[in-house]
């Protein structure tokens, strides 16, 4: 027997283009993709609602902007 669906919204994670986009950062997605070891396509429908946020995403993205010295919390980035 499968998991029961889940029926909360799925939120845009928005708050991860605004960071690649800031001046200080300036990097694509497709580059966030690459660091961060998830596939384009995954990050793509995570940003614009399509897919689910999980927890080991959060990690992976939080891992590789905190590599490469952007300065961000998780309360910043990710909208719960």
């Amino acid at each position: 027997m499968a998991r029961p669906k889940i029926e909360t919204e799925i939120k845009p994670q928005v708050n991860i283009l605004n960071v690649l986009n800031r001046s200080d950062v300036k990097r694509s997605l497709r580059w966030l993709s690459k660091e961060s070891n998830i596939s384009y396509a995954l990050l793509h429908h995570i940003c614009s609602g399509k897919r689910r946020l999980h927890r080991k995403h959060e990690d992976k993205i939080l891992f590789a902007l905190k590599k490469f010295k952007v300065d961000v919390t998780t309360e910043e980035i990710f909208i719960k």
